[in-house]
Protein backbone atom coordinates (compact mmCIF):
# COMPACT_ATOMS: atom_id res chain seq x y z
CA UNK A 1 0.00 0.00 0.00
CA UNK A 2 1.31 3.37 -1.19
CA UNK A 3 1.19 6.28 1.46
CA UNK A 4 0.31 8.67 -1.34
CA UNK A 5 -2.91 6.78 -1.44
CA UNK A 6 -3.81 6.99 1.73
CA UNK A 7 -6.28 9.57 3.27
CA UNK A 8 -5.93 11.34 6.72
CA UNK A 9 -8.99 10.96 8.82
CA UNK A 10 -9.47 10.54 12.17
CA UNK A 11 -9.14 6.93 14.38
CA UNK A 12 -13.13 7.50 14.79
CA UNK A 13 -13.88 8.09 10.82
CA UNK A 14 -11.94 5.50 9.44
CA UNK A 15 -13.65 2.74 11.87
CA UNK A 16 -17.19 4.10 9.93
CA UNK A 17 -15.87 1.61 7.18
CA UNK A 18 -15.34 -1.71 9.08
CA UNK A 19 -17.44 -4.59 8.66
CA UNK A 20 -19.87 -6.33 10.97
CA UNK A 21 -21.61 -9.52 11.34
CA UNK A 22 -25.14 -9.12 10.36
CA UNK A 23 -28.38 -11.09 9.60
CA UNK A 24 -29.51 -8.45 6.43
CA UNK A 25 -28.02 -8.60 3.67
CA UNK A 26 -27.50 -4.66 3.78
CA UNK A 27 -25.71 -2.70 6.45
CA UNK A 28 -27.55 -1.03 9.58
CA UNK A 29 -30.59 -3.23 9.36
CA UNK A 30 -31.75 -6.06 11.56
CA UNK A 31 -34.88 -7.88 12.37
CA UNK A 32 -36.81 -7.28 15.15
CA UNK A 33 -38.24 -10.50 16.28
CA UNK A 34 -40.44 -9.56 19.27
CA UNK A 35 -42.12 -6.58 16.71
CA UNK A 36 -41.81 -8.87 13.11
CA UNK A 37 -40.26 -6.25 11.56
CA UNK A 38 -37.12 -4.46 9.89
CA UNK A 39 -35.37 -2.31 12.26
CA UNK A 40 -33.02 0.86 10.36
CA UNK A 41 -30.19 1.91 12.55
CA UNK A 42 -27.06 4.19 12.29
CA UNK A 43 -23.62 3.89 14.80
CA UNK A 44 -21.86 7.53 15.11
CA UNK A 45 -19.94 8.27 16.85
CA UNK A 46 -20.66 5.41 19.17
CA UNK A 47 -23.94 6.12 19.32
CA UNK A 48 -26.53 3.84 18.26
CA UNK A 49 -29.89 6.01 16.33
CA UNK A 50 -32.40 3.78 15.39
CA UNK A 51 -34.57 5.37 12.69
CA UNK A 52 -37.63 3.57 11.86
CA UNK A 53 -38.80 0.06 11.52
CA UNK A 54 -40.14 -1.46 8.22
CA UNK A 55 -42.15 -4.27 7.09
CA UNK A 56 -39.73 -4.39 3.95
CA UNK A 57 -36.09 -4.81 4.39
CA UNK A 58 -35.38 -2.84 1.12
CA UNK A 59 -37.27 -0.02 2.33
CA UNK A 60 -35.20 0.09 5.52
CA UNK A 61 -31.97 -0.45 3.63
CA UNK A 62 -32.49 2.95 1.49
CA UNK A 63 -33.59 4.69 4.22
CA UNK A 64 -30.14 3.81 6.90
CA UNK A 65 -28.22 3.96 3.26
CA UNK A 66 -29.44 8.02 3.04
CA UNK A 67 -28.81 8.35 6.77
CA UNK A 68 -24.86 7.22 6.62
CA UNK A 69 -24.56 9.93 3.33
CA UNK A 70 -25.86 12.56 5.75
CA UNK A 71 -24.50 11.28 9.08
CA UNK A 72 -21.54 9.97 8.02
CA UNK A 73 -19.50 11.71 5.07
CA UNK A 74 -16.66 9.14 5.42
CA UNK A 75 -18.34 6.03 5.05
CA UNK A 76 -17.75 4.06 1.67
CA UNK A 77 -21.23 2.68 1.27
Amino acid sequence: CRRKNLRAVPKGKNIQNQSVRRRSSFRGITWDKDRQNWRAWVMVDGYRTDLRRFDNEQAAAKVAKVARLRLMPYATD
